[in-house]
């Protein structure tokens, strides 16, 4: 999985296809501002939404199959 990812920059496409290449991705986490913010200001449980929580949400429902 990758993490922090800003879509925009060359350089995490060229990490995504390496990290690919060498072993299967389950995903790809945006950066997202209002997660740091929350992480940072302990708020985390009060986030309702923001973009890199979906992305974590696809990345746990692929894992769902295989976890008891």
């Amino acid at each position: 999985m990758i993490t922090n990812a800003h879509s925009r920059r060359k350089i995490t496409e060229q990490v995504r296809l390496e990290v690919g290449r060498l072993c299967p991705l389950l995903g790809t986490i945006r950066a997202d501002a209002r997660l740091s913010y929350a992480t940072t200001a302990g708020a985390i449980q009060r986030l309702t939404t923001s973009k890199a929580l979906d992305d974590y949400a696809k990345v746990v429902e692929q894992l769902g199959p295989v976890l008891p």
